[in-house]
């Protein structure tokens, strides 16, 4: 199993490493960027992606072979996730933390879509809520005129004491 994106690198990727991560997300990628670092990110090439990542190459004010690195993969719709620093072989505690990173953001994502249900439905509630108000309102001032049409005083009654 190879990465989405192939640029020639130094070091290439444990091909189960990659087949865990890919478990979680299959369009992620984990790469070499020298001197120790590897990024991980997800791949789907946008424009803003390769706008912005041929905004920087041009310029070239990249300080590090890393930041080139980097640059050249968003051409190519590279989205950085996470970045580590590694002595040897990266291992399973980047499947670890892509994992935690997956579930905080779904869970994150959920929680939102809740609350816009939430208040959606609550929205609903007050125009239903609105809507039954306004129809008992004229009713009840339809029944007020009936049922006191034509009196002009009433007994209400006393409430006798013994």
């Amino acid at each position: 199993m190879t990465n989405h994106i192939r640029i020639t690198s130094t070091r290439d990727v444990p091909p189960l490493l990659l087949k865990e991560l890919r478990t979680i997300d299959p369009m992620v990628d984990l790469h070499y960027v020298g001197e120790g670092s590897w990024v991980l990110g997800s791949v789907k090439w946008t424009w803003p992606r390769y706008k912005e990542a041929f905004g920087l190459l041009a310029t070239g004010n990249l300080r590090t072979r890393g930041a080139q690195r980097l640059a050249e993969l968003g051409l190519h719709g590279f989205a950085k996730i996470a970045s580590y620093f590694i002595v040897g072989e990266p291992d399973g505690r980047i499947v670890a933390d892509f994992r935690e990173r997956e579930h905080r953001y779904r869970a994150g994502r959920e929680r939102m879509f809740n609350e816009k249900l939430d208040a959606a439905e609550k929205g609903d509630r007050d125009k239903e809520t609105k809507a039954m108000i306004d129809e008992i309102e004229a009713r009840e001032a339809d029944s007020y005129a009936n049922f006191f049409k034509g009196r002009r005083s009433f007994y209400m009654g006393r409430n006798r004491v013994h």
